[in-house]
This record gives structure tokens, C-alpha cells and sequence, in this order.
């Protein structure tokens, strides 16, 4: 299966503004609060969806997604 192909974010055409739609769910342990938390991330339009370890492993994908 190839990988999905970049799709650039909707632009709006009265503003010429773009905007990127993203659900993000986010995983804790109760047992140990501290421990951070995982999250899986996925752009909406295309279904990618990546999983991340860390906070800024989700801006860095927020960042790359928004180009």
C-alpha cells in the first residue's frame, strides 16, 4: 500500500486563509499519572493517522501536516 499523498489544507476563499482539521485522542495510565502520555493524531480529509510519544512529537506533526 502506498503512502497517501500530501493534501494541502482547504483554503478560504474570502479570506485566502488555510485551515487543517485534525482529532487527536490521547492515552493516560491511571496507575501512573506522571508516566506522559501517548496520542494518535489523524489529519482529517485524508485518514492519515500517526502515533506520537510526546508533546512535541505532536507539534512537530501538527507543524508538518499544516505546510
Amino acid at each position: 500500500m502506498s503512502d497517501p499523498q500530501p493534501v494541502p489544507p482547504p483554503i478560504d476563499s474570502a479570506a485566502g486563509e488555510r485551515f487543517g482539521y485534525f482529532m487527536v485522542r490521547i492515552r493516560r495510565t491511571e496507575r501512573d499519572p506522571s508516566a506522559g502520555f501517548s496520542a494518535v493524531i489523524e489529519r482529517i480529509g485524508t485518514g492519515e493517522k500517526r502515533e506520537v510519544r510526546s508533546s512535541s512529537e505532536l507539534v512537530a506533526v501538527v507543524e508538518e501536516w499544516s505546510r
